[in-house]
């Protein structure tokens, strides 16, 4: 879901079933969770820029959420009445919020067991960009979805996959007007 959404980690750990509408096809960031610098416990928070955004996900990543919703109702019914009832999307076996390292974590092992230990987190967020450029989501779009402050930053972070995508807009240009020569 990560790669297919491109939230950050604290968005991820933060994101309540409440936040989810499947009928429509959406997710709303409005938290995150983070560690508290005062008292070192975790609390949800407003996300980065303080901003809440509605994504409109591919429908692969919406699958991805109905299939965890399904294994969290599986582990529910296991834990009974031992399940701590967080809401949140991405739980372990009793319903607790994840932590982001615990996040981590397990992300650095599944890298680890297909060769690639040096992945983060964040690349699947900035990969999740780099994909939706080449995909052709317009850069106004992409700001929003990352959550960025402006789109400036965007073309900033991620203007080197433009590159890829400026040969093919030449070529459609060109094939633009060997149409219009014909007609």
């Amino acid at each position: 879901f990560a790669l297919l959404a491109g939230l950050r980690r604290g968005e991820l750990c933060g994101l309540s079933w409440s936040d989810v509408n499947f009928k429509a096809g959406t997710v709303v960031i409005r938290n995150q969770w983070q560690r508290n610098r005062t008292t070192g416990a975790f609390e949800l928070t407003p996300p980065k820029n303080s901003k809440t955004r509605t994504l409109t996900p591919a429908k692969t990543a919406m699958l991805y959420l109905q299939l965890q919703r399904n294994l969290q109702n599986n582990w529910k019914r296991i834990a009974g009445a031992a399940w701590a009832d967080s809401g949140a999307v991405f739980s372990d076996e009793l319903g607790n919020r994840l932590s982001p390292q615990t996040v981590y974590c397990s992300l650095k092992a599944v890298a680890k067991s297909i060769g690639r230990p040096d992945l983060r987190l964040h690349d699947l967020r900035h990969t999740y960009a780099v994909m939706s450029l080449e995909a052709g989501t317009d850069l106004k779009t992409l700001q929003e979805n990352m959550g960025h402050h402006s789109s400036a930053f965007t073309l900033d972070r991620y203007g080197h996959a433009l590159d890829s995508m400026k040969r093919a807009a030449a070529d459609s240009l060109d094939e633009y007007v060997k149409k219009l020569q014909e007609a």
